[in-house]
């Protein structure tokens, strides 16, 4: 599901790569990349906060996930910096 995702999302079509996105998450909801991806949709579609809201909860809820400080990090440089195509 996460690579149709990013087939569509390569293609512009965002709502079909949201909802392979977020079904993707659905089955497996420590799918980083999937995660990391719906993020960048959310930001390119204008629902930063959303995006920040996405990121943080997961973070929060994965104490013991490694990929989570990594995102985390990742995200709060990615988001607040002057680049917002955020490309998956």
């Amino acid at each position: 599901l996460y690579n149709l995702g990013q087939c569509c999302d390569r293609l512009g079509k965002t709502t079909q790569a949201e909802d392979y996105y977020r079904n993707c998450l659905q089955l497996n909801e420590k799918h980083c990349d999937a995660r990391q991806s719906l993020a960048a949709l959310m930001v390119r579609t204008g629902r930063t906060p959303e995006a920040h809201r996405l990121i943080d909860d997961w973070t929060r809820g994965q104490p013991n996930n490694a990929d989570a400080p990594a995102l985390e990090g990742a995200w709060s440089g990615r988001i607040e910096s002057p680049w917002v195509e955020l490309r998956p």
